[in-house]
C-alpha cells in the first residue's frame, strides 16, 4: 500500500476564546500585530480542515489553520495514539495556547501558533511515498519557515525537511523547529525520546537534545535547513536508548524492546552488572515489543539479525563522549585533522556555526558523507566557489554528471584552484608537463594553494596526483611538506615521507613563504628537521 496524502475535515470540541482589540499600552499589545486571546468560558465544537498523511502502518494528522501543527499521530501496528488529548490554556505571547501534538516553532514566541499557515499535497513519488509542504511568512515574525513532510510507503516515519530564512536585515533571536506536547522522557548522544516519539537526524544520530537542534541567533538574511525523522514509540517505560532500527527502554525489573520493522529469527543479548550474559532468540515485530523480566542491573543490550550481524547495540559502561566545545572543530580544521565527532554535534546545534559543521564533514575525503554535507552547506552559504568546486570533484570522482564547477567558475573565474580540477579531470597518464598548469608556474604559491585545499579536504590520492604534476613544472619544497603530512596521516608510506622531507631540506629557502594556518600545521607536524624548524620559527616570527 503506498501512501497517501489528503485534505479532510476534523471535529474538535476547543474553550470558547474571544479576540481582545489592541491598544497601545494596553494589556495584550506583546501579541502585536495580531490581536490578545481570552478565554470565556465552556466549550464549542468546531470543524477544522486537516492534512492527512498514511500508510499502512501510520496516519498522521496536520490542522493548516490552527499553526500547521501535527495534532495526532496513530501507530495502525500497534493501536496507539501517540499525543493525549490536551486543553486550551491561558499562556504564551497571544494571552492563549494549545500545547496539542507538535508544534512548528521559528523563534522564542511564535505569535501564529493558532493561525492559518500555507501548504501543498505534493504529486506521490515513484517509491510510492507521499509529502506535505507546510509554510509560514506570518506578519510579526521576521523568520519564515518551510517544512516538506514526507510519509514512506511502508515505514511508520516521517521525514522532515526544515528551512527557516529570516527575512530581516537584522540578527533574529531563533528556536527551531518545534515543541512537542508530550513529557520528555530521556535524552541520549544517539536519539531524543519523549514519551511515545523518538526523533534522529540525517545520518541516524543525534548530539544536542533535538529541542535545541535550532537554538541561538539567526543572522540578518541568512538562511538555516536540516533535515530530521520521527517515529511512534509503543510505552517501554524509561528509554536508554534509540535508533532507525528500534528503541530500548530499561527499568529495574523489566526490559522492553520495540523494533521498527520486523525481524525474523532475532537474538537478543544482554549483560547484567555482575557480569551474568543472558541470551534470548524471538521473532520481533513492532506491533508486539519484546519484554522480559529481569533481575538485577542490565549495563548493555544487543540485537543480532537471522545471520548474527549487530542491529542495535546499548552499552551504559560504554566511556562517555569527551568534552568538547565547538572551537575545537575549526581548529581542527586548521589544521586539516578529523574534527571531534562530539564538537561536531555541537557546532550542529547552533544554527549561525551549522555550515562549518557540514563544512568539516564534507572534508572527509568521503563522497557519500562529503556530497550530502555539501548540500547542507551550500543551502546556508551558496556563494562559497570552493564549495561548488569540492562537490565537483566528489561527483567526478564518483562518475556523477553535475554542472557544480560551472557554478564555481561563474562565482570566481580566476582562482587557480579550477586550474587544478581541470587538469585533474584530464586524467592525463603522461610524465609530461601539462601547458594546462604551466601558467600557474608563475606563481609557486598557487600550486600550495591546490595543494593545501585537498589536504584539507581529505583527498589525499588527488592530492599526490596534483604534487606530482606540479613538481614537473617548479621544485617547491612546501608542496613536499604538505605531501609528506598527507602520506603520515594515512598510515602509510613513512619512507616515502621522510625522502620528500629529505628532498626539500636540499633546496634553499625561498619564497613562497609559508603564510596559512594549514601551512604551519604542516610545518609543526614535521618538526624535528633542522630546515623545517627554520621555516617555522620565520612563519610565527612574522604572525
Amino acid at each position: 500500500m503506498p501512501a497517501e496524502c489528503y485534505e479532510d475535515r476534523l471535529e474538535l470540541d476547543l474553550e470558547r476564546l474571544e479576540a481582545v482589540p489592541l491598544a497601545p499600552g494596553g494589556a495584550g499589545f506583546s501579541a502585536y500585530p495580531y490581536p490578545w486571546l481570552r478565554l470565556i468560558g465552556g466549550t464549542e465544537r468546531g470543524v477544522f480542515r486537516c492534512l492527512i498523511l498514511e500508510n499502512a502502518a501510520l496516519k498522521a494528522t496536520f490542522l493548516p489553520d490552527l499553526g500547521g501543527r501535527l495534532v495526532s499521530l496513530f501507530d495502525k501496528r500497534t493501536q496507539l495514539e501517540t499525543f493525549p488529548t490536551m486543553r486550551l490554556t491561558e499562556g504564551g505571547p497571544r494571552g492563549v495556547e494549545w500545547p496539542q501534538g507538535l508544534r512548528w516553532q521559528s523563534g522564542p514566541k511564535r505569535l501564529n501558533e493558532l493561525g492559518p499557515v500555507e501548504f501543498q499535497i505534493q504529486e506521490p513519488d515513484e517509491d510510492g511515498s507521499a509529502t506535505l509542504v507546510l509554510a509560514e511568512y506570518g506578519a510579526g515574525n521576521p523568520i519564515a519557515w518551510h517544512a516538506l513532510i514526507t510519509l514512506p510507503a511502508e515505514e511508520a516515519e516521517l521525514r522532515v525537511e526544515y528551512r527557516a530564512t529570516n527575512r530581516s536585515l537584522r540578527p533574529e533571536p531563533y528556536e527551531a523547529p518545534f515543541e512537542v506536547g508530550l513529557p520528555f522522557h530521556f535524552e541520549s548522544p544517539e536519539a531524543t525520546a519523549f514519551e511515545g516519539l523518538v526523533f534522529w537526524n540525517e545520518r541516524g544520530d543525534f548530539g544536542p537534545s533535538m529541542r535545541r537542534f535550532g537554538s541561538g541567533v539567526l543572522g540578518a538574511r541568512a538562511l538555516d535547513g536540516f533535515g530530521f525523522r520521527m517515529a511512534p514509540l509503543a510505552p517501554l517505560g524509561p528509554v536508554v536508548a534509540a535508533s532507525p532500527f528500534g528503541a530500548l527502554g530499561v527499568s529495574r525489573s523489566e526490559v522492553r524492546f520495540q523494533a521498527q520493522a520486523p525481524v525474523l529469527g532475532a537474538k537478543l543479548v544482554l549483560r547484567l552488572a555482575d557480569g551474568r550474559v543472558l541470551e534470548a532468540s524471538a521473532d520481533l515485530y513492532p506491533e508486539r515489543p519484546f519484554s522480559a523480566e529481569i533481575e538485577g542491573d542490565v549495563v548493555a543490550f544487543a540485537v543480532l539479525g537471522a545471520a548474527r550481524e549487530e542491529l542495535f547495540r546499548w552499552d551504559r559502561s560504554a566511556p562517555s563522549a569527551p568534552v568538547a566545545s565547538e572551537a575545537s572543530v575549526v581548529e581542527a580544521l586548521l589544521e586539516g585533522h578529523e574534527p571531534d565527532a562530539y564538537a561536531l554535534r555541537l557546532m550542529e546545534s547552533q544554527p549561525d556555526q551549522r555550515y562549518l559543521a557540514n563544512w568539516a564533514r564534507a572534508c572527509s575525503g568521503d563522497s557519500a558523507t562529503a556530497l550530502p554535507a555539501l548540500e547542507a552547506y551550500l543551502g546556508q552559504n551558496a556563494e562559497d566557489p570552493r564549495a561548488w568546486l569540492l562537490r565537483a570533484i566528489h561527483h567526478r570522482l564518483t562518475g556523477t554528471d553535475s554542472e557544480d564547477a560551472l557554478n564555481a567558475h561563474f562565482l570566481a573565474p580566476l582562482d587557480p584552484l579550477l586550474r587544478m580540477e581541470s587538469w585533474l579531470a584530464q586524467n592525463a597518464q603522461t610524465k609530461e608537463p601539462s601547458p594546462l598548469v604551466a601558467p600557474l608556474a608563475a606563481n609557486p604559491d598557487h600550486f600550495v594553494e591546490g595543494a593545501l585545499f585537498l589536504l584539507e579536504t581529505g583527498l589525499y590520492e588527488e592530492l599526490a596526483r596534483w604534487v606530482d604534476e606540479c613538481l614537473r613544472h617548479r621544485e617547491v619544497p612546501m608542496l613536499r611538506y604538505v605531501l609528506a603530512v598527507a602520506l603520515k596521516r594515512r598510515g602509510r608510506m613513512a619512507a616515502e615521507a621522510a625522502n620528500n622531507v629529505q628532498r626539500a631540506r636540499q633546496t634553499p629557502i625561498n619564497p613562497p613563504y609559508p603564510w596559512r594556518d594549514l601551512e604551519l600545521a604542516v610545518l609543526r607536524e614535521l618538526a624535528g628537521d633542522e630546515r623545517v624548524d627554520d621555516l617555522l620559527k620565520m612563519a610565527i616570527n612574522v604572525r
